[in-house]
Formats: C-alpha cells, sequence, structure tokens
C-alpha cells in the first residue's frame, strides 16, 4: 500500500465511530492482513454493525483456505475482498449454508464481538438442525431475544429444555448463572410429586427483569415442594410433620405466623417443622446443626396459633417428647455457628461403632 492510500484509509479509521477492537478479535485480525495481504483490521473499522458480526464468524470459525474454497475465489486476498463486499446473507449462505436464524442472530450482535471466539461455533451448534437435543426450541429462544451475546449463547446451551423458551432465557446471565438454575431445579423436582413444567418456571418468574436465584428458589419450592425431606421425628407417634412446603401458606394464615418465609429452610432440610398432636394449636421448629460430621438437631422456637402465649406446661411436654430423641433446647439468642460446649450438649450418645 503507497503512503497516499495508507493516509486514506487512517482517515478512514479515524472518523469511524465503530468501537475500538481488542483482545482476541484484534489479533485474529492483525494475523488475517498478514496471511491474506488483505487491509481486514481498517476494513473491520469501517463495516457497518451487521457487516462486522457477520465477517468475525466467517473469520473466527472458517481457516483463509476455506473462505476461499466456499467463494471459489482465485486466492485469499480476493476471497477476503466478498467477504467485505458481497451482499451479507449471500456470504453467510457461501460460507455457513442454509442455517435459519444465523442471520439475524448477528444483527442482534450490534457489531460486538463475542467474549470467547469459542463462542461463535457454541452459536453454530444452537442453529444447526438437529445438531442438540431440544435444538428447535434453543433456535427459537436465540431469535427471540433482544440481544445475542456471550452470556445468552453460553446459557442457552447449557439450560435445562423447561427454562429454554423465551420469556425464561433473557433472564439468564451466562454458563454459571444457568448452571445454577438446573441445580435448583432438579433438586425442587425431586420434592414434588408432580412435573415442574415450563408454565410453572414462567409463573415464579414474573416481573422479574433479572433473577434472583435464592428467591426465585423460594417461589418455586412454595409452589412445587410437596415432599420436603424427612426430618427427625417425621416417625414420632407424638407429631404430625409439615412436610408439604405448598400448604404453608395456608397453614401460616392458619396460625397467623410466618411460617411461609422458612419453605426454603425446609426444603434444604436446614430446618423441619412439626405439630405436636397433643396441642395442635402450636408448631414446633426445629434446626439442622452439622458437628464432626454429624446431623444435631436442636429445637429452635415453639410457636403458638396466633402468635399467643406459650404455657409452661406446654412447653415442658414438648421439651420432653424431644428429648427422647436426644433433641434439646438451642439457647435463646445463641448463634448458629456450633461449639463444642454446645455440641456436648446436643449430640446424642454414640455407641463404640459411631453409630446413633
Amino acid at each position: 500500500m503507497d503512503e497516499d492510500a495508507f493516509e486514506r484509509e487512517l482517515q478512514q479509521l479515524l472518523l469511524s465511530f465503530a468501537e475500538p477492537m481488542s483482545g482476541w478479535v484484534l489479533q485474529m485480525a492483525l494475523n488475517l492482513d498478514e496471511a491474506t495481504g488483505y487491509p481486514v483490521v481498517v476494513s473491520l473499522h469501517k463495516a457497518t454493525d451487521f457487516r462486522r458480526s457477520a465477517v468475525i464468524a466467517v473469520l473466527t470459525t472458517k481457516s483463509p483456505e476455506d473462505i476461499q474454497s466456499a467463494f471459489g475465489a482465485a486466492d485469499q486476498r480476493q476471497a477476503m475482498q466478498q467477504v467485505f463486499h458481497d451482499d451479507i446473507r449471500s456470504v453467510l449462505r457461501k460460507v455457513f449454508g442454509f442455517m435459519p436464524g444465523l442471520a439475524t442472530a448477528l444483527g442482534k450482535m450490534d457489531g460486538n464481538a463475542f467474549e470467547e471466539a469459542a463462542h461463535y461455533d457454541l452459536l453454530l451448534t444452537l442453529l444447526t438442525p438437529g445438531s442438540m437435543q431440544d435444538q428447535r426450541q434453543r433456535a427459537l429462544a436465540l431469535r427471540h431475544a433482544s440481544s445475542v451475546n456471550s452470556d445468552l449463547v453460553t446459557a442457552l446451551a447449557q439450560l435445562d429444555s423447561q427454562f429454554v423458551h423465551p420469556i425464561l432465557a433473557h433472564l439468564f446471565a451466562g454458563q454459571t448463572f444457568s448452571n445454577t438454575a438446573n441445580a435448583i431445579l432438579r433438586y425442587v423436582q425431586n420434592l414434588s410429586s408432580t412435573p415442574i413444567t415450563t408454565d410453572d418456571l414462567i409463573d415464579v418468574s414474573k416481573g422479574a427483569r433479572s433473577m434472583n436465584l435464592q428467591r426465585w428458589a423460594d417461589k418455586l419450592i412454595k409452589r412445587k415442594a410437596n415432599r420436603l425431606p424427612p426430618g427427625p421425628l417425621d416417625d414420632h407417634p407424638g407429631f404430625q410433620p409439615l412436610n408439604d412446603a405448598t400448604e404453608f401458606a395456608r397453614i401460616g394464615r392458619e396460625f397467623r405466623n410466618c411460617l411461609d418465609n422458612h419453605a426454603l429452610r425446609a426444603a434444604m432440610g436446614r430446618a423441619a417443622f412439626y405439630i405436636p398432636k397433643h396441642s395442635p394449636g402450636l408448631i414446633v421448629e426445629l434446626e439442622r446443626h452439622t458437628y464432626a460430621g454429624h446431623d444435631l438437631w436442636a429445637l429452635k422456637g415453639i410457636h403458638a396459633r396466633g402468635n399467643g402465649c406459650i404455657s409452661t406446661r406446654e412447653r415442658h411436654d414438648v421439651e420432653a417428647l424431644l428429648g427422647q430423641r436426644g433433641i434439646s433446647p438451642l439457647e435463646v439468642g445463641y448463634a448458629v455457628g456450633m461449639t463444642d460446649k454446645l455440641a456436648e450438649v446436643l449430640l446424642p450418645d454414640v455407641d463404640y461403632n459411631g453409630n446413633f
């Protein structure tokens, strides 16, 4: 390139409003500049957003030799010329074949590149018919997205099929986020006697612009978890277990207390709730601690209907029944952390084989 031509290219570059290239995209463009003899870096800066997104996808997933072959070009420089100047959809068809939704997805990237080059292969996998389970659903969710970026693509590739819906997909920010949601879904499904549907997930996600996974999990548990993990008194003849989180709201209204707010603790096995059969106006709350590899249950509180007072006799009777299972009251105001002193009080007798 002579000095005048270089000056014209430089002026075009300075007048461009495009975001500056950096990282792996810039390095790839510099390498292709040298390999093909075509001004790839400058051309990417000058390109429209749609062209830039499409070209980066082509250059990232195909070698210069593959591109030359796709266009039937005389050399790699001519192939680059066609990539940057032919009709964009024609370029995509020649390079990738028939792939519905690819142009739409690239058009929603606003000229930006994915965070990692490997995410372009992930995008192509999502859009290749039959390339993965539930692919059609994932491609549809991708097409309905308002914008396409690395977070959306990595999330869509990982999400459980129940989540793959246009209303839900945009809530998940990346692979780690979606894996956590998957884990919650599977955990709650184990606690439910009925399948969790996409409608369930949409219902508990209404109004959410971003996912607060703890709040979302709590809502899903209250809607579906009717088989809570077993507690230490489930087989005790003196207690009725509250093992259906979908009933917590109704019971809480009946007792005029906040039982509904503890569904997540119960579902995670951190707490267990019981109604004493001799005193049906009470709810007994137990809390689980772990110390030296053992689960230790302690009495966290006794709650009366309407938040009323509990008589000394009622408290004594409940504590006596709990004492039959080695469950002691947790000291009032005591922190949830476990100490040797508290563990010594709470830990049931252990036989020589280490069994309770």
